[in-house]
Parts: C-alpha cells; sequence; structure tokens
C-alpha cells in the first residue's frame, strides 16, 4: 500500500510518462537532431533518412511478418558485395584490427581519407579478452568453429573453403571481407 501512495504522490517528472507512439517518435526525432550540434551535418542528413530496410523495421517494431522478413532477407542478400579475388577468409589478426577500430562513419570523424573500421565490439562480443563488448548483436565468438570450419589439411580443402559464398542468413562484416582481399 505504502509503494502504491508513494507512485502517486511523487512528483511528475518521477513517474513514467507515457507517450502515444506519434508524440514518442517525434520526441525521439527530435533529440536525434539536437545531438548533431557539432560535426559534419551532411553525414547527420544521411543517417536522419531511413532506407527501406530500415522504414520497414521500424514499422514493424524488429519484428516484421513473415513475408517481409523473407523480403528483407532477399534484398539484403543480393546486396552483398563479394571480393573479386573470391577468397572469403583473410588474415584474423588485420580482421582484429578492424573489429576494434571505430573510426569512420560518425558525424564527428573528420578525416574521410582515412579507412573506416568496423566498430564490431560495439554490438558484437567476438573476442573472449575483451571486456568491453555490446550485446545488441549475437556474439560471434568461436562463430566459425561453431559452424563447422576448422583448420584444414589440404591445399585443396582450404582453397574450396575460401571460395564458398556464406548463406544469406550469415552474419555479413566489413572486417571480414576487407581482410580477404
Amino acid at each position: 500500500m505504502r509503494i502504491v501512495l508513494a507512485a502517486l504522490v511523487a512528483p511528475r517528472g518521477l513517474r513514467k510518462r507515457r507517450f502515444p507512439d506519434d508524440e514518442a517518435r517525434q520526441r525521439a526525432e527530435q533529440v536525434f537532431r539536437e545531438a548533431f550540434t557539432h560535426g559534419n551535418r551532411q553525414m547527420a542528413a544521411k543517417v536522419e533518412a531511413q532506407d527501406e530496410v530500415q522504414a520497414l523495421c521500424t514499422r514493424y517494431r524488429n519484428e516484421p511478418p513473415k513475408d517481409v522478413a523473407e523480403k528483407i532477407e532477399r534484398s539484403q542478400a543480393a546486396s552483398i558485395r563479394y571480393p573479386a579475388s573470391g577468397k572469403l577468409l583473410g588474415d584474423w589478426r588485420q580482421g582484429e584490427k578492424i573489429a576494434q577500430d571505430g573510426y569512420g562513419m560518425r558525424f564527428t570523424d573528420p578525416d574521410t581519407k582515412r579507412p573506416n573500421g568496423g566498430g564490431c565490439y560495439n554490438c558484437h562480443r567476438i573476442a573472449p579478452a575483451e571486456i568491453s563488448y555490446g550485446t545488441i548483436g549475437p556474439s560471434l565468438h568461436r562463430f566459425g568453429a561453431l559452424r563447422g570450419a576448422a583448420k584444414r589439411s589440404s591445399a585443396t580443402s582450404t582453397a574450396r573453403s575460401t571460395t564458398r559464398r556464406p548463406s544469406p542468413r550469415a552474419p555479413t562484416c566489413r572486417a571480414s571481407a576487407a581482410t580477404a582481399s
């Protein structure tokens, strides 16, 4: 009873305020625009507009109906650019450097000639030694080992494994593509 009474007499600012969906969206967009007071305004303009996939995910709150999800998967699978060499595996050490590097594609990054990093740890767990990683994306720790990728003993199997294309559902990452070229 005391908890209910405390909630009723709590100052309005301390109580959770429920926004209607349109009002909440408008408020979020306003806060987002105000966050871009410094830096690259052209970059900000690019991220303010949603592409078709982002709009669908927003519309369905990241849970699109099966037919819409399949359409998104097909369109995204068709957009994958494979290395011209056909080699999909590269130096994991170089991949780790790219995964750790968050530079690029931020509105505050002034050097547009510097290669973009992957920033993979922002969303994923990869190396067990890294203690600061995001959890919004799936864990990529032991990704290959858990899916049957292992050291190959013959040159033939290695060549075959490096030219095989991943399934459309496999996550694609700039770090793996960059190190394969």
